[in-house]
């Protein structure tokens, strides 16, 4: 019966350092992003260039971390273009945005084409 009490010590141990780590991790994850969920996983092929999967393009399955928008800010395409500035694969950022602001609907992951403002 000992070795058994010891056995369970062991494994409630062992789970213990496992949450603490996986809380560690989560944690520092949201302190990085600054949002909660801190990651995505893509559903779609919008983002994939070709078929042909290599490192720096965005696939379907991968998982992304979200940035909350006010921590860095965004570059277009034209704006990328224009000053050789490159992410996943093309020129500026990539943003993820919910259609319409509407909180029901699943977020969209695209590459800003251009930033208008209206006058």
């Amino acid at each position: 019966m000992d070795d058994w009490n010891e056995e369970l010590f062991t494994i409630g141990r062992e789970i213990l350092v496992s949450l603490v780590i996986l809380g560690i991790i989560l944690a520092s994850l949201y302190a990085y992003t600054g949002i909660w969920p801190p990651m995505v996983v893509i559903e779609s092929s919008s983002m994939s260039h070709s078929q042909r999967s290599t490192v720096g393009i965005i696939d379907t399955g991968d998982i992304v971390l979200v940035r909350d928008n006010a921590r860095v800010e965004v570059v277009s395409y034209v704006e990328g273009r224009a000053n050789d500035y490159s992410r996943y694969g093309q020129y500026g950022d990539v943003i993820i945005y919910r259609p319409m602001g509407n909180l029901d609907r699943t977020p969209i992951i695209h590459r800003p084409i251009v930033y208008l403002e209206l006058n």
